[in-house]
């Protein structure tokens, strides 16, 4: 738009103010109909993936013997089919067009950058191998806390349900104190594993926030540091207003999000492929 304004009123602009607007229409119009390609492929995929693994798992619940059901409390499969549904019904969608989105993001900067200022690409060594080492350092006590907020929440749904079904037992005995109580400490039980994972991943966040300010201040001052001549000014501006968009937009998309325990799901996606495949 600034290229397309002249200098003053007796020049003639290079571009009309009525092509200026068409681009942009199309721009948008196009932009509308990815977006919608792209829910619609979205809950498509889902659709089908939920209800190929609830076919799937009741298929191997019903054709389970009687022994499994002796030794296997009935909360503990209500909690695993439960969880297993809801997460493939609700978040594994929505998670994987939120990383594809970030990836194509990740792409979009990064050919960018290697377009105007190369120079940027000599932190990323150090960056990505800081990367790897967090993730092997966090997965496996992510994974371990998943495993407990599953098994925590099992004795819960099966108190509940054992509850509801002797209702009747436990009003004429009048124990109702007694069984709320329980429930109480169960879910206290079930807590601590879901507030110990959002710390986990809040602690995780906070050093890649701090990972990416640092970066960013230092791919800046490499930027400054450039002798004059080498990059254009309106290039590196162009490629700092790119990566600081992109680090607002993580940023939001991670506090809107970091009530949730995301790691929860590592346990979920693991176990959702063994009902699929068998």
């Amino acid at each position: 738009m600034a290229w397309a304004t002249p200098i003053s009123k007796d020049m003639t602009p290079p571009v009309k103010g009525s092509t200026l607007i068409t681009v942009y229409v199309a721009l948008a119009i196009g932009s509308s109909f990815c977006v919608l390609a792209r829910a619609m492929l979205l809950v498509t995929a889902g659709y089908k993936t939920a209800t190929l693994l609830f076919n799937k798992m009741h298929t191997c619940i019903f054709r389970t013997p009687m022994s499994f059901f002796d030794a296997t409390p009935s909360g503990r499969i209500l909690n695993r089919a439960s969880t297993d549904q809801s997460a493939v019904d609700v978040h594994i969608p929505s998670q994987v067009g939120a990383f594809a989105f970030s990836i194509m993001q990740l792409l979009g900067i990064i050919v960018v950058m290697s377009q105007v200022a190369w120079q940027v690409f000599i932190v990323f060594i150090p960056v990505i191998a800081t990367c790897v080492w967090y993730q092997q350092y966090y997965i496996s006590s992510a994974r371990e806390l998943a495993r407990l907020v599953g098994v925590c929440k099992a004795p819960v749904i099966q108190h509940f349900a054992e509850t509801i079904s002797g209702s009747t037992t436990i009003r004429s005995f009048n124990q109702e104190l007694r069984f709320r109580d329980t429930s109480m400490k169960l879910l206290d039980g079930y807590n601590r594993p879901r507030f110990h994972t959002a710390g986990a991943k809040e602690w995780l966040c906070f050093r890649l926030y701090m990972l990416s300010t640092i970066r960013f201040a230092f791919s800046l001052v490499l930027l400054i540091s450039v002798p004059e001549g080498v990059i254009d000014p309106g290039d590196l501006f162009m490629v700092l207003t790119v990566y600081i968009v992109f680090l607002c937009e993580l940023f939001l998309d991670e506090n809107h999000d970091s009530l949730y325990p995301s790691t929860l799901n590592i346990c979920r996606h693991c176990r959702v492929s063994s009902y699929i495949w068998t």
